[in-house]
């Protein structure tokens, strides 16, 4: 009901006029409960607000507590990170993050999930990309989560480490990754399927095969071993490797 706070104090105000009303101003019965009626809602109206205002505040806080560890968890780890060093990046009490966060190790899980997030939602808009043919979608897709884990590893000295504990305290969060990665291949397997450039039996199987050959490229400890032009002329010619055993005799045919 309320836009902004002045709107809430305007409501508020006319509350202690129209309760001033009341006292001064003899109304009959009808317009008493009229009046009332509309005190009570505005009154919910309020609330309303309030609780909107505290729920947008809270996710606010939340994502300010966010950055701030998964700023200090690339550049010092998780085991030098400390709650109290979080909370004074926010300029908050420890005592009070531990209402946004039971302790550090929620923290980390989500930091690392909303990182997983955002890799994947860029993933889909490759692979959802309209008027793409299915061969040009997958280079599309090796090199953007090539680039993704590259520039990650650039960015996070202590990335093994993450990885290593994320790995051995919440062991689901990977195969989740790995879950979306090979539904949004399982995608392109079937459109190139449904346009007559592949010709494949079992995408499912297929999308685990092609999942697996371009393990190199998100793999941060081996990534760090070549340069990025090395790593995209080794994605280039893996994708054209699986694409030439993908392809259908009569896409074959057309290319001769």
């Amino acid at each position: 009901m309320f836009t902004n706070k002045y709107h809430y104090r305007g409501h508020r105000q006319w509350l202690c006029r129209l309760a001033s009303l009341r006292l001064k101003v003899g109304c009959s019965g009808r317009a008493v409960k009229r009046a009332n009626l509309i005190a009570r809602m505005h009154a919910n109206g309020s609330r309303h607000y309030n609780m909107h205002r505290n729920l947008k505040d809270h996710e606010q806080h939340r994502k300010q507590i966010l950055d701030a560890a998964e700023g200090l968890f690339r550049v010092y780890g998780l085991g030098k990170t400390t709650m109290a060093e979080i909370a004074d990046t926010v300029d908050m009490s420890a005592a009070n993050l531990y209402r946004y966060f039971e302790n550090k190790h929620d923290l980390a899980e989500e930091c690392a999930w909303r990182i997983i997030c955002v890799q994947m939602d860029k993933l889909r808009e490759v692979v959802r990309q309209p008027a793409t043919d299915a061969g040009s979608c997958l280079h599309k897709f090796v090199l953007t989560a090539l680039r993704q884990t590259y520039e990650l590893a650039e960015e996070t000295p202590k990335l093994d480490e993450l990885i290593e504990y994320l790995a051995s305290h919440f062991p689901d969060l990977i195969p989740r990754k790995m879950k979306i990665e090979l539904t949004l291949i399982t995608e392109i397997l079937s459109q190139g399927n449904d346009s007559g450039v592949f010709d494949i039996d079992d995408t499912v199987s297929t999308a685990r095969a092609v999942h697996t050959a371009i393990a190199l490229f998100e793999t941060p400890c081996l990534i760090r071993l070549y340069s990025i032009d090395q790593l995209k002329a080794k994605a280039y010619h893996m994708v054209e490797l699986l694409l030439n055993g993908l392809q259908s005799r009569q896409s074959k045919e057309g290319k001769l």
